[in-house]
């Protein structure tokens, strides 16, 4: 008979979001970067030590800057996302100027007393199957180098222990279904509109 399952750990927590294959982005109130894992930075062409600490416009195209933090801030305020547990397909940028298509979920961190004290992202690289549904020969021609987020590094990069074991139990959001082939424009940790931008 096998014994009980020891319960999970903050470590242990922090260790998953660091080893997951998916890109994990939390950020605080303000919109800084505080938790980066390995797959962001395969996805997205920036290590840790480069995004810790940045605003999210340094993935967010110019264009729905804007219209993502209005969202973003929208979100934070009210306590609550628009579109639940709905993953989007949303526009976002490489380190090297490409255009990127992802496939992001997202969500709020609470503190102990309901308060938000951040959000979240999980994403994967869907710009080749986008470029593929939509006939996009821009897409086609980058989408090779794009690939898919890898293997995660340390937790240690990523920020605070409590936000990194916070991001990692919410991480099955990730998991949560697929979106259009077709993306209106980015979204938002704030599940904004649709029109707006990553995180």
């Amino acid at each position: 008979m096998h014994e009980p399952a020891a319960p999970v750990t903050a470590r242990w927590a922090e260790a998953i979001v660091a080893e997951a294959a998916e890109a994990v982005i939390a950020v605080d109130r303000d919109g800084v970067i505080r938790l980066w894992n390995r797959g962001a930075q395969v996805l997205f062409g920036y290590t840790a030590a480069e995004a810790v600490g940045q605003g999210l416009d340094l993935i967010v195209p110019e264009r729905f800057r804007a219209a993502h933090w209005n969202g973003f801030r929208r979100a934070v305020e009210s306590g609550r996302t628009t579109g639940g547990d709905r993953v989007r397909t949303t526009r976002s940028m490489h380190k090297d100027g490409r255009k990127l298509y992802v496939e992001l979920s997202f969500g709020l961190v609470h503190d102990g007393s309901g308060g938000v004290v951040g959000s979240f992202a999980i994403g994967r690289d869907v710009t080749a199957r986008h470029a593929i549904a939509t006939g996009d020969a821009t897409a086609v021609s980058t989408a090779g180098t794009a690939g898919t987020a890898g293997t995660a590094g340390t937790a240690g990069t990523a920020g605070t222990a409590g936000t990194a074991g916070t991001a990692g139990t919410a991480g099955t959001a990730g998991t949560a279904g697929t979106a259009s082939a077709r993306p209106e424009g980015p979204a938002t940790a704030a599940d904004c509109p649709g029109r707006d931008a990553p995180i």
